[in-house]
């Protein structure tokens, strides 16, 4: 197998471009170009890093008017404004070389910046509530496992069996038409709420062929 690729900073793109919290294809094509050259390993490398500020963001703060309607505090949203401006000019006075990606005040009251490697030490001394960089990480390393004469396989021998879920299977109970019948999950809903399940898995509705989850991933091209 190829030598997986390392995808945690194009995850945090994903999740600023999903995020963001106003519309401007400008912004938006400055963000693609920052991430297109984006050079963790040379001479200046960079790091991408949301700034968690100290107000709470609106959506958190909302007021009642005369209607009954919520509205946002106007106070709260000039005073987030002020914040962020003033964050900026500390940003700057580090290094003019920090960009802001993103401004977010309705969920979060944050900034999103790509910054030299560094200055990650006097970012993280800021008067913020909190820093988060990105993270890199792999995809895990697919094993070869063989089927045994004992029948050692994945369909008796899973995760499943080996929490010992699959003993509630043999509990029974009783439909409304009076019939028994075994637990199987019937009639509950899942919500997999996790952007790393792989979704061509026959099991999820994919195709469940190797053609098809080579598809999607970058390091089995």
């Amino acid at each position: 197998m190829k030598k997986v690729a390392q995808l945690g900073a194009a995850a945090l793109a994903v999740v600023f471009l999903i995020s963001c919290s106003h519309k401007n294809n400008q912004q938006a094509n400055i963000v693609g170009n920052h991430f297109k050259n984006l050079d963790f390993k040379g001479e200046k490398p960079k790091f991408v890093a949301l700034l968690k500020l100290n107000l709470p963001p609106l959506l958190s703060e909302l007021k009642v008017d005369k209607s009954g309607r919520r509205v946002v505090d106007q106070g709260l949203l000039t005073a987030i404004q002020q914040e962020q401006q003033q964050t900026l000019k500390q940003l700057k006075r580090i290094s003019p070389d920090i960009k802001v990606l993103y401004t977010y005040q309705r969920v979060l009251n944050a900034l999103a910046i790509i910054a030299p490697q560094d200055k990650a030490d006097e970012i993280s001394k800021l008067n913020v509530k909190k820093v988060v960089s990105e993270e890199r990480f792999a995809l895990p390393l697919a094993e070869k496992t063989q089927s045994t004469a004992k029948g050692e396989d994945i369909v008796n021998k899973n995760s499943m069996t080996f929490m010992g879920v699959d003993k509630v299977h043999q509990i029974t109970v009783k439909t409304r038409d009076g019939k028994s019948e075994e637990i199987r999950g019937q009639g509950v809903r899942v919500g997999v709420i996790d952007t790393g399940i792989d979704y061509t898995h026959s099991m999820f509705g994919g195709a469940g062929t190797p053609e098809a989850y080579k598809s999607v991933q970058p390091s089995e091209k």
